[in-house]
């Protein structure tokens, strides 16, 4: 109790207290942005009580129950989402016995596989079967064993000529060429 008296105390100084210089211009802004003539004395007593109302037992107690109320409400939500998936899965279900009958139908008729279409043989498609078929012989001598085969680059290179053609079309430096003329 005394810490109860010690507040009505202090709210009623707060009660008794001018407001400042601030709480006007804030009353007078509020009315600018809003077009709601606010109280300057109701301004004070807000921007002076707020934090003590948010740390109130009373204020506490119902952010509590918006807690619980919103657990509640998000397990409600989980529910019928599962709810909803279950379903999705017993109607595929439900379609795939329909579909079965008409599969197993399809497979007594087909039961050749399918020819294989032609397809294109890819660069080196041969020697890569080759190798594989082949199998390398290990030779005991390292100074008799062969370097692999270093493998081949698809990119072509320029010719010679063409590489000496551009060589020469670089421009000529003169003979008295230096920093300052890089300008």
């Amino acid at each position: 109790m005394a810490e109860a008296e010690e507040n009505t105390e202090r709210y009623n100084k707060l009660v008794e207290k001018d407001p400042s210089d601030l709480h006007e211009r804030f009353a007078e802004w509020i009315e600018d942005k809003t077009g709601y003539e606010a109280d300057v004395k109701t301004v004070q007593m807000a921007c002076v009580l707020r934090i003590e109302f948010q740390k109130s037992d009373e204020n506490q107690a119902v952010l509590a129950e918006r807690r619980d109320g919103a657990e509640a409400r998000e397990q409600e939500r989980e529910a019928k989402r599962e709810a909803r998936e279950q379903k999705k899965l017993d109607e595929a279900a439900a379609k795939a016995k329909k579909a079965a009958p008409v599969e197993e139908a399809d497979e007594d008729e087909a039961e050749e596989p399918p020819a294989k279409p032609a397809s294109r043989r890819r660069r080196g498609s041969t020697t890569a079967a080759k190798a594989k078929a082949e199998p390398v012989a290990v030779e005991e001598d390292e100074d008799e064993a062969e370097e692999p085969a270093k493998p081949v680059s698809r990119r072509r290179r320029r010719p010679a000529a063409a590489a000496k053609k551009t060589a020469a079309k670089a421009a000529p430096v003169d003979e008295d060429f230096d920093e300052d003329d890089l300008g």
